[in-house]
């Protein structure tokens, strides 16, 4: 059965599977964060999404009727660009993402360079990227073949496109670079990395201990929370099967509690 949900501080999702299904709200889920918020809680969506900045992100999620802020939001774009400010201070770096996730990056004091001046580039981040090109392909590879270290926003491999579609996902960009250049990421920093979690738990001013995160996957959601010290939920409304037998999975990724949609919450309290 596991903790009653009212003994937690804190509480942050997934997005997708868990908020979110194929651009529509899952039944429950804005209930729940609403009736979460009416009790005083903090939430706070951590996603491995790397495509959008996370003012755009928060205006698509209100679109669903997801009242989040900018700084209730943490996703592995914005988490690279703070590992990137803290880590590795006044170095130039490719990106190789999406544009519109440049500001996230700017906004922390990251120097960018374009493409173009590639064997300029010190790293090269890489991640989902929709707009990749051949060339872009080249030159990151380039930059990277020539010394410029090697970081991934995530390396989810696929993402769900409605019945039998699917769309590669971070993983398969990450995957090219790597076959290209016979070298892996240095980091990842995104799901399962507790990373990502531990600047969540920092970002909302909460401990590990007082936190609950509500996930569909395990190998990214529920791995990174336990590796955080925080309570893992697996919610049964994206990925992970209904019929899941937690006893019998590795502890790295055995949920501490599961749940069939965040409707059960309130039931749970």
């Amino acid at each position: 059965m596991g903790k009653k949900f009212s003994e937690f501080e804190a509480f942050f999702f997934d997005s997708d599977g868990v908020l979110r299904m194929l651009g529509t709200p899952i039944d429950g889920a804005r209930e729940t964060v609403r009736f979460l918020r009416a009790e005083g809680k903090k939430v706070c969506v951590v996603s491995n999404n790397a495509t959008r900045n996370r003012k755009v992100f928060a205006e698509l999620l209100k679109e669903l009727g997801f009242d989040f802020s900018e700084n209730e939001i943490v996703t592995s774009a914005y988490a690279t660009a703070r590992y990137l400010k803290e880590n590795q201070p006044g170095k130039k770096v490719l990106l190789f993402l999406n544009d519109n996730v440049k500001e996230e990056f700017l906004a922390e004091g990251v120097e960018l360079v374009d493409y173009e001046h590639w064997e300029d580039a010190e790293i090269v981040v890489a991640g989902l990227n929709r707009e990749i090109t051949y060339d872009k392909l080249k030159w990151a590879m380039s930059a990277i073949m020539n010394g410029a270290k090697f970081i991934a926003t995530n390396t989810d491999p696929i993402l769900n496109a409605g019945p039998k579609k699917w769309i590669p996902g971070a993983g398969s960009i990450v995957s090219a670079l790597s076959t290209a250049t016979g070298k892996k990421p240095e980091i990842i920093v995104g799901k399962p990395n507790p990373l990502i979690m531990k600047m969540a738990l920092e970002q909302m001013e909460v401990s590990a201990k007082d936190t609950a995160m509500f996930g569909d996957r395990l190998d990214t959601d529920v791995e990174a929370a336990n590796a955080a010290g925080v309570y893992s939920v697996v919610v049964l409304t994206g990925d992970t099967p209904q019929d899941i037998q937690p006893k019998d999975l590795p502890e790295k990724i055995r949920p501490k509690s599961t749940i069939f949609s965040l409707k059960d919450v309130s039931a749970r309290w």
